[in-house]
Parts: structure tokens; sequence; C-alpha cells
């Protein structure tokens, strides 16, 4: 394929992580960012050093903090937005969509007024209807930006649609796979991330690695349930997407879910209260963000750090169970000790039942 004019959506470790990717390949990468600062970091010191701290990005990426400049740079957009503010963000966008954009959707949630998935988000925001065309499977940003072998699945009803975007990111460190379940490779990435957040939970509460297995174990039963209620195919349960993504989320040590689990376990054993610890992410806000230069110092931006996926999907997850009519008591269980003030007993005891 010859080199291409592409555009990234998003600022953050995953969205830079994939401009490197695309710019590693040798297209031409417009990045659109959120933060000013990031931008201009990006294009002055090759770094985005408070997302994806020492990784030298490549010339061939330019930052813009401009939707109309990024939308009209390229006819592929690769959106790597958090869900929490995708629809707020494409519908900034949508006066400079064009009906031959490519959109690839790399977001990972639920959202929580509507319930709606990351390209249903989009289907009902951009005018014109768009092919769906999604990206996922275990993948931490920090390794495909050094370009350690990973494996992605593709998701489209449609093979023709795939074959571009396949060509555009396929390289010796990636292993592609294809699925056509667009809507259960959507919803298995949204439902790893309330695993994770479980056995951080755990974790941070000094449970071993007995009961996190054991958890683990359950969850799993409770994401394959939720999945193949819609008709999706074991494939995509057993696949990169599914139990894949599940198992680096749950284990990996880098992810915002383990983080903030980790800070809500241990708030649990010492009685503090967790609503005051969700509403500031403070706390996470003293991390190291890598090499930079003195012009960018982190007290000089110290950027918002979101609650992470597994937060807001636990909450949609609990609306679409009741309304779809899912028992997923281990979910619940989780969602009560988060949002209800119930002890942490009470998972563990739905875990032994």
């Amino acid at each position: 394929m010859k080199k291409q004019q592409v555009t990234v959506l998003g600022d953050g470790a995953w969205g830079t992580a994939i401009a490197q990717l695309l710019a590693h390949n040798g297209h031409h990468v417009m990045q659109w960012c959120y933060s000013q600062h990031v931008a201009t970091e990006i294009n002055r010191t090759r770094h985005n050093a408070y997302f994806l701290p020492n990784i030298a990005l490549s010339p061939h990426i330019t930052a813009t903090t401009s939707l109309e400049e990024a939308l009209a740079f390229s006819n592929y957009i690769f959106e790597a937005i958090p869900v929490k503010f995708l629809r707020s963000i494409v519908t900034q966008a949508q006066p400079f969509a064009r009906n031959n954009h490519q959109w690839v959707i790399l977001s990972k949630g639920i959202e929580n007024d509507t319930l709606m998935l990351p390209s249903e988000i989009l289907h009902s925001t951009l005018a014109h209807m768009l092919p769906e065309i999604i990206i996922s499977g275990p993948s931490y940003a920090y390794d495909v930006a050094h370009h350690k072998l990973t494996s992605l699945v593709i998701a489209s009803q449609s093979s023709a649609d795939v074959q571009p975007i396949h060509e555009l990111i396929n390289n010796a460190q990636l292993h592609l796979s294809r699925s056509f379940d667009t809507q259960g490779i959507q919803r298995a990435a949204a439902f790893k991330n309330v695993v994770a957040l479980a056995l951080a939970i755990l974790e941070g509460a000094s449970h071993g690695e007995n009961t996190r297995t054991f958890a683990f174990m359950r969850l799993f039963q409770e994401m394959q349930t939720f999945i193949t209620h819609y008709n999706s195919p074991l494939e995509t349960v057993y696949g990169p997407a599914g139990l894949g993504d599940l198992v680096l989320t749950a284990w990996g040590t880098r992810s915002k879910n383990r983080s903030w689990g980790i800070k809500i376990g241990h708030a649990m054993t010492q009685g503090l209260d967790i609503h005051e610890l969700l509403k500031s992410p403070s706390h996470l806000n003293n991390q190291s963000v890598g090499s930079q230069s003195k012009e960018f110092q982190l007290e000089r931006f110290k950027p918002e750090i979101p609650q992470p996926e597994g937060l807001n999907t636990l909450i949609s997850l609990r609306n679409i169970c009741i309304q779809d009519g899912i028992s997923l008591p281990l979910s619940h269980a989780l969602y009560q000790i988060i949002f209800e003030n119930e002890p942490l007993a009470l998972f563990i005891n739905t875990l032994t039942k």
C-alpha cells in the first residue's frame, strides 16, 4: 500500500501509540490533541511525556488541536477517545466529517446515559451512515509504541472495508486476525475493564492470588454470559478481544483500572470514604511523567486523569442487565460495594455461592 495521510483523534497513551504505529509504517499522521500543552510538546520535543513517557515519537506525526484541520487532513480517521467524552468530541467534529471518511473505532466502553457502544455513538452523532470497523485486542500502548509483537483483531461486517485498514497498520510487529462480530468485540472490550477493576480491588484489600484467580474464573463466566446473550459466537469470547484482552488487563500492571482498583480496595480496608476517592483523581497526579524539557514541567500542566473505563462500564452494565434481563451476580455485587457502600464481604460471599 502506498503511503497515506492518516488522522488519529486522541492524545492519550493509546491514541499516541497508534499514531506512532502508523508513522512507523511510513504514513503521515495528524494527531488531534484535546490539550494544547500536549500538542505543543509533541511538535516541539517529539514526546508525549504526560500520557506515553519515554517514547521518542516519529517526525511523521504532527499534532493539532483543530478538529477541522485534523478531519481535512485524511480520509482515514482513527478515534481513540475515552467513551465518556466520545459523543462530545464527535459532535464537535461533525461539521467537518465527510461522506468518504473511513472511521476506525479504538474506544473501549459503554456510554452511561444511552448504554450505547462506541460504534453506536458514532452512528447516532454523525449525519451519514458509517461502516463499523473496530480494532481491539490485548495491546498495552507502551508495547505497541515500542514495536513489541502484539495480537489485534479487526472487526467489520465487510471484508472490503477492512482491507485498506489492514494495509495501513499491518507490519511485522502485529498479528492481525479478523472478525465479523463488531458488537460482540465491543462488549468484550468493555467488560474486561470491569474484571480488571474487581481483581485490583481484591489486591488492594490484601486478598491473595488464589482468591483473585477464583474471582477471575467466575467473572470470565459472567463475561461469556453477557457477550453470548446477544448471540455472539464463542470465538469472540475466547479470541484476542475477549479472553486475550481480559488476561492482559486483569493481570497486567499498567492499566488505570488496576491503579484505581488498588486504591479503592485499600480505602475499603481503612474505612475511608470511597465516594470522596472517586471524586478526585489527585491520588494519581503525583506519578512521574518521564523525561521532558524544562519548558513542560508537570507542575505547569497537570492533566485531568479520568476515572478508568471499568468504573464507567460498571454503571452501564448494571443498567443493561436490568433492561435486558441478564443475571451477573458478581458484577452486580461489585457495583453495590463501589456505588452503594456495601462491604467488600458482599462480593466475597457472592463469589462462593
